[in-house]
């Protein structure tokens, strides 16, 4: 049978602790792994403004980095680059062309109030393109272009017998 006996405590002078202690961390300083992976750098921390004008330096030069851009402007809700990230999926401008991904993204800037998106949209639910055909939802998005003072929403609508 076991018996606990009491342990008796060492005193150990201060500079050795130090001592001990220094010569573990230099065991374990000695022991780190090199890192030798390539040093990735970050993007820098923009505005969505920022993000959207870097988005137009880019346009025509660089269309797929222009479309991460805009990207990363629309989700800072930035009604500007939603409404070229719709322009860049209509033409297929740096991405596959994706007309109901055109219209997710001018559907999104005309809730935030771009008048131009407002007629697109209005435009697209019109003749179905992208969307399911929805005379009542272009005649609604034609009207809020026109709301907003968007002049060729007007034409748009007697164009496709909305007024």
């Amino acid at each position: 049978m076991l018996v606990n006996k009491p342990v008796r405590k060492l005193k150990i002078k201060t500079s050795e602790r130090r001592l001990h202690v220094i010569g573990i961390f230099n065991f374990f300083k000695k022991s780190k792994v090199e890192d030798n992976s390539p040093e990735i750098k970050a993007e820098p921390v923009l505005t969505a403004e920022e993000w959207h004008q870097k988005g137009m330096e880019n346009l025509g030069k660089d269309d797929l980095y222009a479309f991460e851009c805009f990207m990363n402007g629309a989700k800072m809700n930035n009604c500007k680059s939603m409404r070229n990230l719709a322009v860049m999926y209509f033409k297929g401008q740096g991405v596959v062309s994706n007309l109901a991904m055109a219209a997710k993204w001018y559907e999104q800037a005309a809730r935030f109030g771009d008048a131009s998106s407002m007629r697109d949209i209005g435009i697209f639910y019109a003749i179905g393109q992208g969307v399911e055909k929805d005379e009542a939802k272009a005649r609604y998005w034609f009207q809020k272009a026109i709301e907003v003072g968007d002049e060729k929403a007007l034409d748009r609508m007697k164009l496709f017998g909305l007024d």
